[in-house]
């Protein structure tokens, strides 16, 4: 069955029975290269993709669905075939570069990556934000870096510093208020006591907290909140440093604020991403439903605001750390190495020119750093990990 007039013939249940065998990792080697070939076939990949739809119960018309899923597949399939080939447990990623953009594949175990699929599935097809997937369970190399993980300190209002991990039922007592932190989310009741708290990731962290009127916040590696433990005034209002999403819930008679070093966001119900570490290029607001002002802008669904302006948002981009992975789809190298420093907790310098390369593609953020550097290294940009210290070496 080597050609595409014969894989058209192929029945809507053979194609099902492949890709489950897949996913269970039961294919026998001439199953695994008949999957292969139908999704190197432009004629095919409708099939497949339509298929792969009814498997994990997604719309079959959603575009961005089958626009994300499929390389994954492709990439899962050609990781499984190459270890197949060649018996190795992993296989390199290879990078090729075009003029100043470069885009690369990343090949690992085939397991990282059909976590990632799925994790991808669950992004596109939910509104509501998912858990962000926890780091594979994996060896660890001498000269290597764990990813981050939830992690977070909690400061109370008499300056007491508490560790917060992802422990279960943890109870955390401020000024007579039971403060619940419970598999990584802090969460506070309603009170009558108002205290200011302030909850901050470090490099390598992020944590949930859900606050007293029901809003839940998701900060990122090396961020900050400082709130009130109780909203009593008629808004609400919060400050943050490097970024969080927020899903607020609804108030009309208390608008919902939140300040950064630069801008000031105001809601009544709605979710939203802020970036505002300071080491980029200015505050960003992305919002996903509802309805935010900023500087008295206002910004619709799918909308961002970014250094005084208002344009379309890469929502998939700019919400990809909350679900699990880095969104590198045209981001300048030293770009990413931002988002690798504040995750992995690493130091970066540079050597060579690296400014004008461009990358391109999605990788989990559950793998150590060492495999995510494989998909990028080739013999243009090059990496060195020496403890914290990673040397990004460019032509």
């Amino acid at each position: 069955m080597g050609g595409s007039t014969a894989l058209l013939k192929m029945d809507r249940e053979h194609i099902i029975y492949l890709l489950n065998g897949w996913v269970n990792q039961t294919l026998t080697r001439p199953e695994l290269d008949e999957l292969t070939r139908l999704l190197a076939d432009d004629a095919n990949r409708g099939a497949v993709m339509s298929a792969g739809a009814e498997i994990f119960d997604a719309t079959k018309d959603a575009p961005e669905f089958q626009d994300r899923l499929l390389p994954y597949l492709e990439k899962a399939l050609m990781t499984d075939l190459a270890r197949a080939n060649n018996g190795t447990a992993e296989s390199q990623a290879s990078a090729r570069l075009s003029g100043s953009r470069r885009s690369f594949n990343f090949k690992y175990a085939a397991a990282a990556i059909v976590l990632l699929c799925f994790g991808a599935y669950f992004y596109f097809k939910q509104p509501s934000l998912q858990k962000t997937p926890q780091p594979l369970e994996m060896p660890v190399a001498e000269e290597d870096k764990l990813p981050g993980s939830t992690m977070a300190t909690l400061v109370l209002s008499n300056g007491k510093e508490i560790e917060l991990t992802d422990q279960p039922r943890q109870t955390i007592v401020d000024e007579g208020l039971i403060i619940h932190n419970d598999g990584g989310a802090l969460s506070y009741p309603e009170s009558e006591v108002v205290v200011y708290n302030t909850m901050r990731t470090p490099n390598g962290g992020q944590y949930k907290l859900t606050l007293a009127d029901g809003t839940q916040v998701w900060l990122n590696a090396a961020s900050s909140i400082t709130y009130p433990t109780s909203f009593s005034g008629d808004t609400r209002e919060v400050s943050i440093t490097g970024e969080a999403y927020f899903e607020v819930v609804r108030d009309p008679a208390r608008p919902f604020r939140v300040k950064t070093y630069m801008e000031e966001v105001t809601v009544m119900g709605t979710a939203f991403n802020v970036n505002s570490y300071r080491d980029e290029k200015g505050v960003k607001i992305s919002l996903l439903n509802g309805a935010v002002r900023v500087n008295n802008m206002k910004l619709k669904p799918g909308e961002s605001y970014v250094e005084g302006k208002i344009g379309p948002a890469n929502l998939s981009q700019d919400l990809a750390w909350r679900n699990g992975v880095f969104n590198f789809h045209r981001v300048k190298l030293p770009d990413v190495m931002r988002q690798i420093a504040r995750w992995y907790d690493v130091d970066i310098r540079y050597k060579g020119n690296v400014e004008n390369i461009e990358l391109g593609g999605e990788i989990g953020r559950n793998l150590t750093l060492k495999q995510l550097l494989s998909g990028l290294q080739d013999t243009d940009v090059q990496f060195d990990l020496q403890g914290r210290t990673l040397t990004v070496s460019g032509p």
